[in-house]
């Protein structure tokens, strides 16, 4: 492999290319639009969209210049080898710079890969390959501050693009923003390795220098290049995005004659051969090396204190590029700040309603809510109601007074009915089965307001539990009964609950890592679906045995809503689809996401239509 550079590096992005091309006759199977082509915004590199199968051809093709500058990196690096060049045996040739012509060259069909199809997985695949060209120089900086050899830089850049992209899957941090973190991180380390070299090496730091200054000309046509920018044409032969593919193309073969030129002095035996048994030396194989030795044991120490120093600057650059994102340490949650305290504590499920009246602003408006002594909203002196609304925020409307909730709603359009709301915000599925099996005198109609959000409510997963933890700021969401179905049983775990680690107070890394866990945790909790249609056969079971109409209403499903309808019919139960095409695009509470006030009408209007 190390004499054939140029043959991985042609496999690479010819076969990235041939990838594209195939798609892209295919029709893009399996690739959904980003929206350029019917709306194009900012984000769309100004290109008119084609009406054929490469969207874009300009920048499309423009981006073959990686691939070119990737096969000259590999031709030229395959040069070096066969001419015995002595920094071929370090980190300026040989493994590391075959993958790195190989990484160069994936750019191109990355690219190609978001203009010829302006899809959401296109785009996904273009900032993979930048991941992967961020990783790389990162982790040439680090070897060469580690003092780490060819195979040693390869280690790092296999463990830094692991983790670069399980940090993608798990958190999802904006990519561009998560981009150049890679970057500031390269920079960063790339100082330090230049101040901390050892006496003897050289580098040619020109061909760095001429790196940024092509990315600087590349960056500033690319800005005003941008669709809707002052230098987007359409239509035109001329754009500024391919011109930046080129130059960002060119700047990658600068970084590479800078990593070529980087070569350690010769040791003090060679130096004391003058300059041709220097010469003889290398041609015999023998690696040059830094001037001075210090003795073996302070070596050692120096060594430790030096990883040590590179360890400690790595974890405060991705701490920084951590909040330059936005993504700091824990902090609770913010909107509760105003909130009155309106749940009580309960030892089965957690927290209930608590009676009273509460009044507090909301934006420009204020909130009147009254929950009576059963702990509904809309009650009358102890009378059975003779509809019963149950389910978590969305029924209970969170963030809307009662006049202009559902059950408010559902009585001025049906005056004969007496309808009370049992909502309780943060309830699933599960506390809501439980909330009405404990009532004395229930409704004979019961509506369970069915929200996609429930399905991890009602096993307790640590993304929800994570979450009470930042919303409990003195309310009682803290603990919550869970559930397991294990394909044939159904079995209800008591409370569990879920307590921050304490220095993801302090430090945004330390945040990222718990996050990180909890998504982990999450994805081994089984059949979360069919978890929640257990519970509501469980729920129309227990309505039943009282003699009672059981509905659901399937308020807000975005990925699972055909799932639920067909599932629920198969099982007999009774379904009303309430889900609004403008919720929750546009009809939310501002500064809540909750369903707002016209969303309530028209779910009340189909159930006064249904029931």
């Amino acid at each position: 492999m190390m004499t054939r550079g140029w043959f991985w590096t042609l496999a690479g992005g010819a076969g990235g290319v041939l990838a594209v091309l195939a798609l892209a006759a295919g029709g893009w199977p399996g690739f959904h639009s980003d929206g350029c082509r019917a709306a194009p915004y900012p984000g769309c590199y100004c290109e008119e969209a084609a009406s054929g199968l490469i969207a874009q051809p300009i920048n499309t093709w423009s981006s073959l210049a990686f691939v070119v500058v990737g096969l000259f990196i590999a031709l030229r690096a395959d040069r070096k080898r066969n001419a015995g060049a002595s920094s071929y045996r370090g980190l300026g040739g040989g493994l590391p710079m075959v993958v790195y012509a190989v990484v160069v060259s994936l750019l191109g069909p990355g690219s190609m890969f978001k203009h010829a199809s302006l899809t959401h997985e296109g785009g996904l695949l273009d900032i993979a390959s930048m991941y992967l060209f961020g990783t790389f120089i990162w982790s040439h900086a680090l070897a060469r501050t580690l003092k780490e050899g060819a195979q040693g830089m390869v280690r790092i850049f296999v463990g830094l693009s692991a983790s670069v992209f399980a940090i993608q899957v798990l958190i999802d941090p904006p990519m561009t923003p998560f981009f150049g973190v890679l970057i500031v991180g390269f920079i960063f380390t790339e100082v330090w390795a230049w101040t901390q070299r050892e006496r003897g090496w050289t580098m040619d730091v020109r061909h760095l220098g001429a790196a940024f200054a092509i990315f600087a000309a590349a960056l500033a046509i690319w800005v005003p290049s941008m669709t809707g920018g002052v230098w987007c044409m359409p239509d035109s032969l001329f754009q500024g995005h391919a011109a930046w593919h080129v130059l960002c193309a060119l700047a990658t073969g600068s970084l590479y004659r800078y990593f070529a030129s980087i070569a350690p002095g010769p040791t003090p035996g060679q130096l004391s051969m003058g300059r041709p048994g220097l010469e003889k030396a290398v041609s015999d194989g023998e690696e040059p090396s830094s001037g001075a030795h210090p003795p073996e044991g302070l070596g050692l120490r120096l060594r430790i204190v030096g990883r040590g120093l590179v360890l400690g600057l790595t974890l405060v650059v991705c701490e920084l590029g951590l909040r330059s994102l936005g993504s700091g340490p824990w902090q609770p949650f913010s909107n509760f700040e105003d909130l009155p305290v309106m749940s009580a504590p309960h030892p089965q499920l957690g927290w209930v309603n608590r009676p009273g009246s509460y009044r507090y602003p909301l934006g420009d408006r204020s909130v009147e809510v009254e929950i009576g002594p059963a702990g509904g909203r809309g009650e009358r002196d102890g009378a059975i109601p003779d509809v019963g609304l149950f389910g978590g925020s969305f029924v209970f409307g969170f963030g809307l007074s009662d006049r202009e909730i559902v059950s408010a709603e559902l009585e001025r359009l049906r005056p004969e009915l007496h309808v009370a709301n049992y909502g309780v915000p943060g309830f699933g599925t599960l506390q809501a089965t439980e909330r009405y099996a404990e009532m004395d005198l229930a409704p004979p109609v019961v509506v369970y307001g069915l929200v996609e959000l429930h399905e991890a409510r009602n096993v307790g997963s640590w993304s929800w539990l994570h979450a009470l933890d930042r919303a409990r700021r003195g309310h009682h969401w803290v603990a919550t009964p869970a559930a397991r179905w294990d394909g044939e049983e159904l079995r209800t775990l008591g409370l569990v609950e879920y307590h921050h680690w304490a220095w993801s107070e302090t430090s945004a890394l330390v945040d990222l890592f718990e996050r990180a866990r909890v998504e982990i945790h999450d994805r081994t909790l089984g059949d979360l679906p069919e978890t929640t249609v257990q519970l509501i056969l469980r729920f129309r079971k227990r309505v039943e045995a009282r003699q009672g109409r059981f509905v659901v209403a399937l308020l807000d499903a975005p990925r699972r809503a055909e799932f639920y309808l067909h599932r629920l019919a198969e099982e007999g139960v009774e379904v009303v689809d309430l889900r609004h095409p403008r919720y929750p695009a546009e009809w939310k509470i501002p500064g809540d996401g909750h369903p707002d006030a016209r969303v309530h009408r028209d779910w009340a209007k189909q159930l006064a239509e249904s029931l």
